[in-house]
């Protein structure tokens, strides 16, 4: 008999199209040159986008939500602050 597996949500599909939407947005900037069409609609792509993932990540589902975060903008900034100072946590 097969072990049965679980399957645990991590993000859901806006998340992820998101994402690549970004990837996808961000490798046009990259790849056309400043100034033209398409790096501007790029841009704007961007800007939307992050504006999208705030609302979502504030709105979302349980997974996309920011306070489903493992460590929140507190611990970060506690890390990030011992890691420059080069002490152990």
């Amino acid at each position: 008999m097969r072990p049965q597996s679980t399957w645990v949500p991590v993000w859901d599909l806006p998340v992820r199209m998101f994402h690549w939407a970004l990837v996808l947005c961000v490798s046009v900037d990259l790849i056309f040159a400043a100034g033209t069409r398409l790096h501007v609609l790029a841009g704007f792509g961007v800007l939307g986008l992050i504006s999208f993932r705030l609302i979502w990540g504030l709105m979302g589902s349980r997974y996309a939500r920011f306070a489903s975060f493992i460590y929140g903008p507190r611990a970060v900034s506690g890390y990030l602050i011992a890691l420059r100072a080069r002490k152990p946590l």
